[in-house]
């Protein structure tokens, strides 16, 4: 089970920041199917990267079978994409 709770996430350019992600909560369980749609720039991809462990949210919490995601773990970050999410 995917869970994200109350993530944000926003980028800097040009000192103007946008804010991408606002207090996005989702729960998926395992060998649910889920589809992500929406406008381009709606932040499908940053959801997916922030889900994926590839973007650190700005807040909010991420846990992955009742285990919260510590960003600063790498080994954590490194054996969850590997093991379980299948990036590398």
């Amino acid at each position: 089970m995917l869970t994200l709770k109350g993530v944000s996430k926003s980028f800097n350019s040009n000192k103007k920041n946008t804010v991408v992600l606002k207090d996005v909560s989702l729960t998926i369980e395992e060998k649910e199917f889920v589809s992500i749609t929406g406008r381009s720039g709606s932040g499908k991809s940053t959801l997916l990267n922030v889900a994926g462990t590839l973007l650190k949210p700005d807040e909010g919490d991420i846990s992955f079978n009742n285990v919260k995601i510590d960003f600063e773990d790498k080994k954590m970050i490194e054996s969850l994409r590997r093991k379980d999410f299948a990036l590398n």
